[in-house]
This record gives structure tokens, C-alpha cells and sequence, in this order.
């Protein structure tokens, strides 16, 4: 097991615990809103939350989500229609899954992309 494999399980198996103290505030996966789609992300330990994806060509230093209460994080990108990949990327070094999306897809390198389908 890589430590990519790793620090994912880890987070994975810790979600429950930390949905269920802010459930009220939080809601995980891409929102479709007036500006565009809102992407948050629970993780308290981060310094730094960027997202990166098919929509930015993977750059991980082009769009960093905004620290909100309760240590979520959030950013409002304006997607046109289309079909995107994406992944979080903690402290400019480690690269995660959306918890929240509702689909994932293999990324072709063992390991998997969120996906989201705007229409």
C-alpha cells in the first residue's frame, strides 16, 4: 500500500466521525449554485486546500479553496456544461478524492478521479 493509498483510507475511515459533529453545516460534494458549482471539503489538518482538475489542466496552484468555520473548506468555480475530473490537493502535496462526489473514475494510474457531470 503506497502512502497515497494510505493517507486515503485513513481520511476515508475518519468521515463518519467528522460529519456527524457538523452535520448541520456542511455538505459534502460539488453544490450546483447561482455563480456556479461549490466544491467543499472537510480537513482540519490542512494549511493549504487547492482543487485541481480536467477544468484547470491538473494545475494545483491555479484555484485554493477558502478556509471556512468549523475547518471546511470551499470554492465557487463557474463550469460551463461538460464533464469534469478532479481531485483536492492538501499542503500543495497531497492529492485526494472528493469525499462528497457521487462518482468516481479510474484515473488510468491505479487510482481514482472524482467525476462531475455539469448539465
Amino acid at each position: 500500500m503506497n502512502i497515497f493509498q494510505y493517507r486515503s483510507l485513513s481520511y476515508l475511515l475518519c468521515l463518519p466521525l467528522i460529519f456527524m459533529g457538523c452535520a448541520s453545516t456542511f455538505t459534502p460534494g460539488p453544490v450546483l449554485v447561482s455563480s456556479g458549482i461549490r466544491f467543499q471539503l472537510l480537513y482540519p489538518e490542512a494549511k493549504t486546500v487547492a482543487i485541481a482538475g480536467s477544468f484547470n489542466n491538473w494545475d494545483p496552484t491555479t484555484h485554493f479553496l477558502d478556509k471556512n468555520s468549523a475547518d471546511s473548506w470551499s470554492i465557487i468555480l463557474p463550469l460551463s456544461k461538460g464533464r469534469y475530473q478532479y481531485l483536492f490537493v492538501m499542503d500543495q502535496k497531497t492529492w485526494l478524492p472528493d469525499p462528497g462526489a457521487q462518482m468516481l473514475i479510474d484515473d488510468g494510474f491505479g487510482q481514482k478521479n472524482s467525476l462531475l457531470i455539469v448539465q
